[in-house]
C-alpha cells in the first residue's frame, strides 16, 4: 500500500482476503467524504493491527509476496528482536469513566 506522501506499509495477502478481519478501503467516514487528516481521499483500514499498517492518502496497491515489501516500515521499524514482523500489538492504554453513584 502507498499514499500519496511517500509513506507505504504492507499486510498479507491471508490477513487482508479474511473476512473476520473486515479491512477495507474507506472514502467515506460517517456518511460523509474523508477528511484530508484521517487520510482523504482514500485510507486503507486494517482492524486489529498497528495502526501504521492503515494507510493514509492511499493511491496505489499492490500485491506481491510479503517479504518483497520494500517499506523501511516493514522491513527495519516494526520487528521484533527475532526478525520477525510486528502486526498485532497488545494494548497499552485504554480509556475508563468513573461510574456515577445513583
Amino acid at each position: 500500500m502507498y499514499g500519496i506522501d511517500g509513506y507505504s506499509n504492507a499486510i498479507p495477502l491471508s490477513l487482508a482476503l479474511d473476512p473476520d478481519r473486515d479491512v477495507l478501503v474507506a472514502f467515506q467516514m460517517n456518511g460523509e467524504r474523508l477528511p484530508r487528516d484521517h487520510g482523504f481521499p482514500l485510507r486503507a483500514i486494517v482492524p486489529g493491527i498497528v495502526g501504521a499498517k492503515s494507510v493514509k492518502w492511499l493511491n496505489r496497491l499492490v500485491i506481491r509476496k510479503y517479504d518483497q515489501c520494500e517499506s523501511p516500515w516493514l522491513t527495519n521499524i516494526y520487528k521484533d528482536p527475532d526478525g520477525s514482523h510486528i502486526l498485532e500489538w497488545p494494548v497499552q492504554s485504554f480509556i475508563a469513566h468513573q461510574r456515577k453513584n445513583k
